[in-house]
């Protein structure tokens, strides 16, 4: 029985993360960017179940569906230089999921085509954009310079 048990946990161990996937809780999740000082920059909110215009992307051995234009934001904040993580928040407290998600998924790993990706990249991600209230929010403050 010993055997058996150790056998199952030595399987379990070495699968791929893809295979060993952690559930995840209930709350909000976010993928925050910060300043290398530390002061916040940015978030885009991420979902934990399927939604219409959202793709499934693995962050951390944890299924999220993110909107493509996050995973192209998450590329621009590294260039950028700020930090990325993802953290749940949950009656107003914080956990931190996953650090430097920004390393984990990239346009390329959404089964997206090359041209498709070039095409959005030059887009500015435009092309998978809602108005959303921060959208129509950021114009506004953009106009008033």
């Amino acid at each position: 029985m010993k055997k058996e048990l150790a056998l199952l946990f030595a399987a379990v161990s070495l699968s791929s993360p893809v295979q060993a996937q952690m559930p995840v809780s209930a709350g909000d999740y976010y993928i925050r960017s910060q300043q290398p000082s530390g002061t916040f920059f940015g978030y885009h909110q991420v979902m934990t179940e399927p939604k219409t215009g959202y793709v499934r992307a693995i962050y951390c051995n944890t299924i999220f569906w993110v909107r493509k234009s996050t995973v192209l934001w998450t590329e621009n904040e590294a260039k950028a230089g700020r930090h990325l993580f993802i953290e749940m928040n949950l009656n107003g407290d914080r956990k931190l999921i996953c650090a430097d998600p920004d390393e984990q998924v990239r346009l390329e790993d959404l089964g997206m085509k090359e041209a498709e990706v070039r095409r959005f990249r030059n887009s500015n991600g435009q092309l998978d954009q809602k108005k959303s209230r921060m959208n129509v929010l950021s114009e506004a403050f953009k106009q008033r310079k």
